[in-house]
């Protein structure tokens, strides 16, 4: 029962912040409803990343590397996707153009909000171990 609690809350702050995430990076362009369904299709894809890489028998620290690498190349096609959805197919972007400007408009989100979720993921784990 504390797995699946554990597993709830790490998909609702996963679900949370991606939408943050998105919806702060790319809010010239957003339109919410799109945000929310590409935040909970991708929050569904990487809670099953983040399950498989915590039952990886692999060092601590190689598990945040990798949640760190598939969260934030995920967030980034999620931008990027956005980017061209909303703005970049209205005009003529090359790819060179579409990822700097989904990059000068990431970076900042995409760390803050990273921070936060493996802060906050490794503060349930530690909990539910002391609840174990």
């Amino acid at each position: 029962m504390i797995r699946f609690k554990k597993t709830l809350t790490l998909f609702i702050l996963i679900f949370l912040f991606t939408f943050m995430q998105s919806y702060w990076s790319m809010y010239d362009f957003q339109d919410t409803i799109d945000t929310i369904f590409i935040a909970l299709f991708f929050s569904v894809f990487l809670i099953l990343i983040y399950s498989i890489i915590n039952y990886l028998k692999i060092k601590k620290s190689l598990k945040l590397i990798l949640k760190i690498v598939f969260t934030v190349f995920i967030w980034f096609f999620i931008n990027l996707d956005t980017f061209k959805m909303k703005e970049s197919a209205w005009s003529t972007y090359s790819f060179t153009e579409e990822i700097d400007y989904t990059i000068w408009y990431s970076k900042y989100p995409i760390i803050i909000v990273m921070s936060l979720l493996l802060f906050l993921e490794n503060k349930i784990s530690f909990n539910s171990s002391l609840q174990e």
